[in-house]
């Protein structure tokens, strides 16, 4: 399977529950971008990728409950689901 994923815009990933979204990204592309950036968990299975030189780091943020309630978390807290909520609920 081929995959071409944009630089420079928000990109989301949607489709079905159970399509394989989470482990696109958790599984494949976080790992291949940490193997490029860092001490690799485990090496992704992959072919090859393009564009690593536009990139200088990968961040894993999870939704992952800050404190003791799961509404709050690190999208919560940075308010980066307002910054979502507006692209979606009002788009220009």
């Amino acid at each position: 399977m081929d995959v071409k994923i944009p630089l420079g815009v928000l990109v989301c990933s949607r489709s079905v529950s159970g399509s394989g979204k989470s482990t696109l990204i958790n599984e494949t592309l976080y790992p291949i971008l940490n193997k490029h950036f860092a001490v690799p968990r485990k090496s992704p299975p992959y072919g090859s990728i393009e564009g690593l030189k536009q990139l200088d780091k990968v961040i894993d943020i999870d939704q992952s409950p800050i404190g003791r309630t799961p509404r709050s978390n690190p999208a919560t807290y940075t308010g980066v689901f307002d910054e979502i909520r507006e692209i979606v609920c009002f788009p220009a």
